[in-house]
């Protein structure tokens, strides 16, 4: 029998802490005695704690954190809990959106930094030159292709020193089983010279850093630099945006990269609550449906990539 009672009890503390969890994340955040007052955020608390659970209880963060995410994200919060979500969706929606947030602030903070930009910028240099590049492989084609040219011994004594290195250049041999090495380097750089504009990377290819201009991903290769301004603001909306159709019953790819989802309620609201807590603009739920929207239009199949967090080296 006390080993039975030992194990009910072990049991009830168990469910008990069960049931506490999942609104810990969200009190913990945004306790009703913390964020701004009102009877539609006070009936909210009201309805979805546990009976018996009181905010203190439900605190899961160390204080310290939990006092800041109260105070940064205060209206975000506000926005979540007068939503009118079931308790689980408006937990999740505010886990997810404080996170995106707070990955948001960092980018911020170290400069938006664009990872892809170095790449873009060697590839930029490369097409500079691409031309002379090109013209140099057709006169040095053009130097082989010389009718008595006198470069046969230079060509022996190079493919020696290739041997020599471990390497070799080969090439196809006529019926009488000559090897016509001017022939076969001229055909080469003339092939490279065409397939320098056609192919190289720098212009088109499955490269990622030609679609990617943090945090977003494109359908079409980026020209040149993208236009910042106001990317942060972008990605919070868009995120917060993907996060409120999602846990309202939206329909979609989870993919990184995926476009916007689709169906469920946008809750432009929480969007523009979320660019104000992160980036002291004033914005209007109108203002960001229409940013948005406008931002889409203008890049169809846009997705979201990630935040760029910043290199903890530097």
């Amino acid at each position: 029998m006390k080993a039975s009672a030992t194990t009910g009890a072990s049991r009830t503390a168990t469910e008990r802490t069960t049931a506490v969890e999942p609104v810990a994340r969200f009190v913990t955040f945004a306790p009703a005695h913390l964020i701004t007052p009102g009877p539609e955020v006070d009936a909210w608390f009201r309805r979805n704690l546990p009976r018996g659970v009181t905010p203190a209880e439900a605190v899961a963060l160390p204080a310290r954190d939990a006092e800041r995410l109260r105070r940064d994200y205060s209206r975000t919060l506000v926005a979540i809990a007068t939503a009118r979500l079931p308790v689980s969706k408006a937990l999740n929606l505010a886990h997810c959106i404080v996170r995106d947030g707070e990955r948001a602030r960092a980018w911020q903070a170290a400069g938006c930094p664009d990872p892809a930009a170095h790449a873009r910028a060697a590839d930029a240099a490369f097409l500079e030159k691409l031309e002379g590049v090109r013209n140099a492989a057709r006169r040095l084609a053009q130097h082989f292709e010389e009718p008595g040219a006198p470069i046969g011994f230079a060509l022996a004594a190079a493919g020696l020193r290739l041997q020599e290195e471990g390497a070799r250049i080969v090439a196809p041999t006529d019926e009488a089983g000559e090897v016509d090495m001017p022939a076969t380097l001229a055909r080469f750089l003339r092939i490279y010279a065409e397939t320098l504009e056609t192919l190289h990377h720098a212009k088109r290819g499955p490269m990622l850093h030609l679609f990617v201009a943090a945090p977003f991903i494109f359908q079409n290769p980026i020209d040149g630099s993208p236009p910042w301004g106001d990317m942060v603001k972008r990605g919070l909306l868009w995120r917060a945006t993907y996060h409120a159709r999602r846990f309202t019953g939206g329909t979609g790819s989870r993919s990184m990269g995926a476009p916007m989802w689709k169906g469920g309620r946008a809750l432009w609201n929480v969007a523009a609550a979320l660019v104000h807590d992160v980036t002291g603009e004033e914005c209007s739920a109108d203002a960001a449906q229409d940013a948005l929207a406008a931002f889409i239009r203008r890049n169809p199949g846009v997705g979201f990539h990630e935040w760029p967090q910043p290199d903890p080296n530097t």
